[in-house]
């Protein structure tokens, strides 16, 4: 009888743990709104349990690196360049993540219409900066 409760409880707790959280390590490749078009560009992806660690190109800002969480299949997401920090949410459903994207700071005038698409990208369609991004696994 022990061991039948012992084995159900390590069971329980098997399906209850992070461990089964989607790997989200790997390259990525991210896709948003931006400048009057569509942005894609390289990310990488490190994951420790639910923390990530994140590097990245994009092709205006250059080098973006940031912090993450993944807990289930919700993702967190904070990258930030020189002049720009972007807040990703979303959710990860196989070799694809889908979510909003906002722009907590930015500078040489980006999001605020000078030079770019105005704060809420795609002709101003979405409020202070809320913008859908979408993520694929290289």
């Amino acid at each position: 009888m022990r061991k039948v409760l012992l084995l159900t409880t390590l069971f329980a707790l098997l399906l209850t743990s992070s461990t089964w959280a989607a790997d989200i390590s790997g390259k990525w490749t991210i896709t948003w709104w931006g400048a009057g078009a569509e942005e894609s560009f390289p990310l990488v992806i490190k994951a420790a349990g639910e923390n990530l660690t994140i590097t990245g190109t994009h092709p205006t800002f250059k080098e973006m690196t940031g912090t993450g969480t993944l807990k289930g299949d919700s993702v967190s997401m904070t990258l930030k360049s020189s002049s720009m920090e972007v807040a990703l949410t979303g959710k990860v459903a196989s070799n694809k993540m889908t979510g909003t994207r906002e722009i907590k700071s930015s500078g040489e005038g980006r999001g605020s219409g000078a030079g770019g698409a105005p704060q809420g990208g795609q002709g101003g369609g979405a409020a202070q900066g809320n913008e859908n991004w979408t993520a694929v696994r290289n």
